[in-house]
């Protein structure tokens, strides 16, 4: 096996502020795989900046790289979520926002769980709307969409399951894959653009936030949910939350970092929230804690403990998860 090391000789900047106070979190991390038949092994480590909080991989990858971090299993084929209570109460909600205006809000306190803007937003927009979704996996977001009425419907992927690129191409979908800085895409066009936990894969989040703020119409959405570095389950143990994805996650994104890189592309509105998710903390506390792990699995206790968790989290402006929108 060839071990592939890349030493850092300089002091890393801070890809979202430019801070050169940073240090590293975790060193001498692997990511095993093949290349020609032959075995090798990348080295890396995870970075943190003490500014902004923003942690990533260090040295980041080169795209052909990236690319090995997944498989055609990574994303599995999914059918349409049109048809799900969830996606009815949203899409009743923002057909009818007059006759349903607290129809959500009842559902996310009972459930304990938070609508992302990823979710609630793009629904709201006219079905003429043409909306490019960046990083869209196994399909389904984009399915969905296209039996609630809408057309004009781009999905882009780094490295795409050719069975679900086919099954969205039968649908009149425009996929495309590799270098999405490289691509052609028609500029001023898109009335949203949406990154639904994608933002923590990109290797280069400031260009393609710039892109993407280039390819939206004016006043156009770009609409982000991503892994929150400041949650209570990546503060409870690094490495033993579920979220610690790495090398797939390439960034842990917290308020801070996001704004700025958000701010740096253009973006001139934003909002942010929280969305937290207790399942995600109470497998934290497993993970860490074994003894511990068939009780934080229990279906009874999340359920009875997720509208608690919920409404601490969100007092503490806290979550397993930031959801974004931003306007060009």
């Amino acid at each position: 096996m060839e071990l592939q090391s890349h030493n850092v000789t300089q002091q890393p900047v801070c890809p979202a502020c430019g801070n050169t106070s940073t240090h590293f979190l975790l060193r001498s991390l692997e990511h095993h795989y093949f290349n020609s038949a032959k075995r090798l092994c990348w080295e890396y480590g995870l970075q943190e900046c003490s500014s902004c909080g923003l942690a990533w991989v260090e040295p980041r990858p080169t795209l052909e790289l990236a690319r090995s971090f997944y498989t055609s299993s990574y994303y599995p084929s999914r059918k349409s979520e049109a048809k799900t209570l969830k996606w009815s109460i949203i899409a009743r909600e923002a057909a009818y926002p007059k006759r349903f205006p607290v129809l959500s809000s009842v559902a996310q306190i009972l459930t304990g769980r938070e609508v992302t803007y990823t979710l609630g937003l793009p629904l709201q927009l006219p079905r003429d709307s043409a909306m490019l979704e960046l990083g869209y996996g196994s399909g389904s977001w984009l399915l969905s969409m296209f039996e609630s009425g809408f057309r004009d419907l781009w999905g882009y992927d780094i490295d795409s399951n050719p069975v679900n690129a086919d099954l969205l191409k039968s649908q009149g979908i425009k996929v495309s894959s590799g270098d999405f800085l490289q691509n052609s895409y028609p500029h001023d066009h898109f009335s949203c653009v949406r990154l639904e936990h994608v933002f923590e894969h990109l290797p280069n989040p400031g260009p393609v936030l710039k892109r993407c703020h280039e390819l939206l119409r004016p006043d156009g959405l770009l609409v982000l949910t991503f892994p929150n570095r400041n949650s209570f389950s990546f503060r409870f143990g690094l490495h033993n939350c579920p979220m610690f994805q790495t090398p797939a996650h390439l960034f842990h994104h917290t308020r801070t970092s996001a704004l700025r890189l958000l701010y740096d592309a253009g973006f001139r509105e934003v909002g942010i929230k929280a969305k937290p998710v207790v399942e995600v903390f109470l497998r934290s506390i497993g993970s860490r804690y074994k003894w511990l792990s068939k009780i934080a699995t229990s279906r009874v206790l999340t359920v009875a403990l997720a509208p608690l968790y919920r409404g601490v989290s969100l007092l503490c402006r806290q979550g397993e998860f930031l959801s974004v929108w931003a306007r060009k």
